[in-house]
């Protein structure tokens, strides 16, 4: 069962278009940078992970230098998150030189960990796939699901129907999944059709979207623009 505040943040996502639980990612992401950028190099905790990890994935490395600089219009927390990095990678290409063969070759980008707010928004994901599937097994909840006319984007799909829920709240949630991918079926048929040689007819406004929604069902929502 979900608490008050959990069930009031359900509601919310379930009421604006695209998949809920990409939206909650968006904002599990942009919340974390923020807390990052307001830490800064004080955290010791993070230190050490983005130590192990080599620095963060190209994805966070950039989205962190864009907020510093939108923010503050300055680098400082970049700067002093990448000067250890960047010297630890330094004194590996100065070992003597019967270790300098081995030093050179080309490493993983993430030194074999993960990236620290990768890490971090995965675990936030699987907790929010079981938030999801307790909150289906509410009459409310399950009401609002089953109104919309997108379910998820297939990788919180598989995430959410790994977890346990009771028979009713998995036929449901497979019924309001297979309603979305027939209709996007549906307007990517009508679509490729009006791209025929001999076909005069317009795309309908849902075929027109209907390529972005495709991508956005198979690989999740994109709220970067």
């Amino acid at each position: 069962m979900l608490d008050r505040l959990q069930k009031v943040e359900v509601l919310r996502v379930l009421a604006l278009p695209g998949c809920p639980l990409c939206r909650l990612a968006h904002e599990d992401e942009d919340r974390a940078l923020r807390t990052l950028l307001r830490e800064g190099s004080s955290n010791a905790r993070l230190l050490g992970r983005l130590a192990r990890a080599g620095g963060f994935c190209r994805s966070h490395a950039w989205a962190l230098q864009h907020l510093e600089e939108e923010t503050w219009r300055d680098g400082l927390i970049n700067a002093s998150l990448a000067r250890p990095l960047l010297q630890e990678a330094l004194d590996s290409l100065e070992t003597p030189s019967t270790k300098r063969r081995t030093a050179s070759r080309p490493e993983p980008a993430t030194g074999g960990a993960s990236c620290p707010i990768c890490t971090t928004l995965a675990s936030l994901q699987t907790s929010r796939a079981l938030q999801l599937a307790g909150g289906l097994a509410e009459e409310e909840l399950a009401h609002r699901f089953a109104a919309r006319e997108q379910g998820l984007c297939l990788p919180h799909f598989r995430l959410v129907w790994s977890e346990e829920m009771t028979d009713a709240v998995r036929a449901s949630l497979r019924e309001v999944q297979r309603g979305q991918m027939r209709r996007l079926v549906e307007h990517l048929d009508g679509y490729l059709r009006t791209h025929h040689m001999h076909v005069t007819d317009e795309p309908s406004p849902e075929e027109r979207e209907s390529w972005r929604a495709a991508v956005a069902a198979l690989s999740g929502e994109d709220h970067t623009t």
